[in-house]
């Protein structure tokens, strides 16, 4: 009951002398407290928001090179990649996987893949970027060919942090008779960003 008694006399007795202290400035001092609260509030905010705006935002599909004058499509895809990010992307490796269509719509969480190493610096603004894995027709077993790309960006490490954050997008196609490459609908494991 005691420490209550002297809490309540401490809370009573704070005001009187915080409320002397303000009646004693002068009311720019006042403002100018209150902008540099304001400002403080609005550079954490920028902070915390540029990691968002600033980082890198990879994607990828590919396709099967050709000749648009006669519509010809080769054998073998192509992968690709993008970075519409603000920063360059460090691409380390790409999950690669096939299902066909006629086994029903693709399954939730999508089924193993292939790791494909590729240890490419993305720069930023970088649309379609051929990397070294190419694979041929017959190795891709089905018509629908999707994959997950793993990168890091500036914001990879902290150094408070131990472990790399790394970040992943995924893309997912139909591989039509023709060999052209379109996108499907498909659950959003297939196609979500981090």
């Amino acid at each position: 009951m005691l420490i209550i008694q002297h809490w309540w006399e401490l809370i009573q007795n704070w005001w009187e002398p915080f409320w002397d202290y303000v009646s004693d400035a002068k009311l720019t001092d006042l403002l100018f407290a209150a902008f540099t609260a304001l400002l403080a509030c609005y550079t954490y905010l920028l902070w915390r928001y540029s990691k968002i705006t600033e980082r890198a935002y990879v994607s990828g599909g590919g396709y099967f090179p050709g000749d648009p004058t006669t519509g010809w499509r080769g054998d073998t895809f192509q992968l690709t990649i993008d970075n519409y990010g603000k920063t360059p992307a460090f691409v380390t490796h790409v999950n690669i996987g096939y299902w066909s269509l006629s086994g029903g719509p693709p399954p939730e969480p999508p089924p193993s893949t292939t790791r494909h190493v590729l240890s490419a610096v993305l720069p930023p603004g970088k649309e379609g970027l051929k990397m070294d894995v190419t694979l041929h027709r017959d190795e891709i077993k089905g018509d629908v060919i999707f994959g997950r790309f793993f990168y890091e960006d500036i914001f990879a490490r902290r150094w408070w942090r131990k472990k790399k954050r790394v970040r992943s997008s995924g893309f997912i196609l139909r591989i039509a008779e023709d060999r052209t490459t379109l996108a499907i609908a498909a659950p959003r494991t297939y196609t979500d960003w981090n």
